[in-house]
């Protein structure tokens, strides 16, 4: 943070202060130090990618470091800016994209979002909507009325029957 306070335009800088507030920062820690650690990280690498856009390493820590932070909403509108940046990558984003929409718990947006995606890449994320929706039915089931959860379940044996149409010897998904 001192070299770019002296030298602003090293903007080569912002990945290491990145990448150093990356390392600090500790997952699930809620306390403030902690969540200033991944600001710094996430405003690093947004700093970073606005000079240099082709690396290919720092997209990857900074979604994962929203996701980590449960900024959910940001790293969506960062897959968003990605994929109208980089269209030879909107597969690959758009496959991110449900996969941040599954853990966040929005269930119903991914599974809308999966018919975007082809083959293997599609199955793969039905079967993560189908465990996710298990999952929660599964551990959280005074937060559901009867409807939601039957409609949860539907959702979920919908998803896995599709991952299993798309890849007939998908073994997790059997």
């Amino acid at each position: 943070q001192k070299g770019l306070e002296l030298d602003p335009d090293a903007t080569f800088a912002w990945r290491s202060l990145g990448l150093s507030a990356l390392a600090l920062y500790r997952p699930g820690d809620e306390s403030p130090r902690n969540l200033e650690y991944a600001t710094t990280a996430i405003d690093a690498f947004e700093k970073y990618l606005a000079d240099y856009p082709n690396d290919e390493k720092i997209p990857e820590y900074l979604m994962s470091t929203y996701v980590n932070a449960k900024k959910y909403d940001d790293a969506i509108a960062f897959i968003d800016r990605r994929i109208k940046e980089k269209p030879d990558q909107a597969a690959k984003l758009q496959r991110a994209k449900v996969t941040i929409l599954t853990q966040a718990g929005r269930l119903d947006k991914a599974f809308e979002l999966v018919n975007e995606l082809q083959g293997e890449e599609r199955a793969q994320a039905l079967y993560a909507i189908g465990v996710s929706a298990w999952d929660k039915v599964f551990h959280d089931p005074g937060t559901l009325d009867f409807d939601s959860r039957t409609e949860l379940v539907n959702m979920g044996m919908n998803a896995i029957k599709q991952a299993l149409d798309i890849k007939p010897d998908y073994f997790e998904a059997m």
